[in-house]
């Protein structure tokens, strides 16, 4: 696989990989993106979400907060969601099941490149995959320049991992040879998913996962 398949979206078809979140979580994420889109109607604008991950939606909320008087609703309903997230951020169950396959595909030598919607999404996980104590390579983003980019997936070795945003993307061939791609889920409709390009012909060499709730899965399971 090329980078120039990525920046298409020409992956392999990818396996799904089920996550479980707890009643918190979803209850979590069900009600901050009940705020942001009633913060959105009220502007007159529709809500734009790239990600409905913890990080991504406590980011939204505090700017929410902070933007918005003390005195309204939302301001309110936001305060008090952040201060739930708080404690919630440390039992991820997207990174739980991350955590599986990185583990299984780095013991067998395979180069894994975590790719993820936002910069916000790719911090976050980075930093959780830094404190296991097998730091990632690099964190990439549209801001890295082509030479990095090129450089931190030509020297990604076997048993290493790098993270990316979508948005990473050159007309150059040097994909990682026995990498594994692991798709954090996005956006908030999971069905957005189901694009063409992830029906694609397989690529020798490369196993796309992706990361699905297991209420949204229709597709083979690993």
């Amino acid at each position: 696989m090329t980078s120039e398949d990525l920046a298409r979206g020409s992956y392999p078809a990818p396996v799904s990989v089920p996550y479980e979140p707890t009643s918190e979580e979803r209850a979590l994420r069900d009600e901050a993106v009940s705020v942001l889109r009633e913060h959105a109607s009220r502007r007159g604008d529709p809500l734009i979400l790239p990600s409905d991950s913890m990080p991504e939606l406590h980011a939204r909320l505090l700017t929410l907060a902070s933007e918005t008087p003390e005195d309204e609703d939302l301001s309110q309903q936001a305060w008090t969601l952040l201060d739930r997230m708080e404690g919630s951020l440390a039992s991820d169950s997207r990174l739980v099941a991350m955590d599986r396959i990185l583990e299984r595909e780095a013991a067998a030598g395979a180069r894994c490149v975590v790719i993820a919607s936002t910069w916000t999404d790719a911090k976050y996980i980075a930093e959780h995959i830094a404190s296991t104590g097998k730091a990632p390579r690099a964190v990439l983003s549209g801001a890295t320049t082509a030479t990095d980019r090129r450089s931190a997936l030509s020297g990604l070795g076997p048993g290493e991992s790098l993270v990316s945003t979508r948005m990473v993307s050159e007309s150059a061939d040097g994909w990682p040879a026995d990498s594994t791609v692991i798709l954090w889920p996005s956006p908030a409709n999971p069905r957005v998913l189901e694009a063409p390009h992830l029906t694609a012909e397989g690529t020798p060499g490369v196993t796309v996962y992706e990361l699905r709730e297991s209420n949204y899965l229709d597709a083979p399971v690993l």
